[in-house]
C-alpha cells in the first residue's frame, strides 16, 4: 500500500470518528448536561399567615422612553415569616438611550421566590437593550438559613441555553440573622427572569 493511500484512509476514518462524536451531543450526552446546568436553589419567600405565600404576583409598570430612560420601581410588603414582616424593594433604571423606542416596562415579583421578571407588553421576550439596565433589589424578614454572601449570586434565565447564569453586580449585602438581602446594581442587558440563588 502506497504512503499516501494509507494516510487519506487515515485521514477518512478520523473525520468518520468526529462526525460520529459530534452527532452525539444530540443524544444522551444533551441530557446530562442539562441536568448537569439545572436551577440554582433561589431564597423562598416566607408563608403569611393563611400558609400562603405571596398568593399572587406582585408588579408595577412604567414607561421607559428611549430619549429619558427612566426607571420602574417595585415596592410591596405583606405580614409572614419569621421577622413578621416580608419587604421587597426593587428599582429597574434605565439611562437615556437605552431602549431604541418607548416602551412599557413592567417588572413583577414572583409569588414563591425572590426573583424578579422584567418583561415589555408589546415586544418580544428576550429582546436586549442598547445600554444595559440597572437593578437594585432590596429585601427583608426572608429566610436565609445557611446563605452567606460570598455563596449568593444573581442569576438570569438563559434563553438559548435554557440554564439560569450569573449576571454582574457591584454588591450583594447578606445579613442572615436579619434576614437581609439587597443586590446593589446588577447589570441587566435583556428582558428576562432575574432570581437570587445559590
Amino acid at each position: 500500500m502506497k504512503p499516501f493511500d494509507l494516510a487519506s484512509r487515515l485521514a477518512v476514518m478520523v473525520l468518520i470518528a468526529a462526525i460520529g462524536i459530534g452527532c452525539q451531543k444530540n443524544g444522551p450526552v444533551e441530557t446530562a448536561d442539562v441536568v448537569k446546568g439545572q436551577a440554582p436553589q433561589f431564597i423562598k419567600l416566607p408563608q403569611n399567615p393563611e400558609g400562603n405565600t405571596l398568593n399572587k404576583i406582585i408588579s408595577a409598570s412604567q414607561l421607559i422612553t428611549a430619549k429619558d430612560g427612566g426607571e420602574v420601581i417595585l415596592d410591596y410588603k405583606y405580614a409572614a415569616g419569621t421577622f413578621g414582616e416580608v419587604a421587597i424593594k426593587a428599582t429597574l433604571k434605565f439611562l437615556p438611550g437605552s431602549v431604541s423606542k418607548d416602551l412599557q416596562v413592567t417588572l413583577s415579583v414572583d409569588d414563591e421566590v425572590l426573583l424578579t421578571r422584567v418583561d415589555l407588553s408589546f415586544d418580544p421576550h428576550g429582546a436586549y437593550f442598547l445600554k444595559p439596565a440597572i437593578l437594585d433589589v432590596e429585601a427583608k424578614g426572608v429566610d436565609l438559613s445557611g446563605v452567606s454572601a460570598e455563596r449568593l449570586k444573581v442569576y438570569y434565565e438563559n434563553q438559548v441555553t435554557n440554564q439560569w447564569d450569573v449576571i454582574p453586580t457591584k454588591e450583594i449585602i447578606v445579613k442572615t440573622h436579619e434576614g437581609y438581602v439587597k443586590c446593589i446594581e446588577a447589570s441587566l442587558e435583556h428582558f428576562s427572569r432575574y432570581a437570587f440563588g445559590y
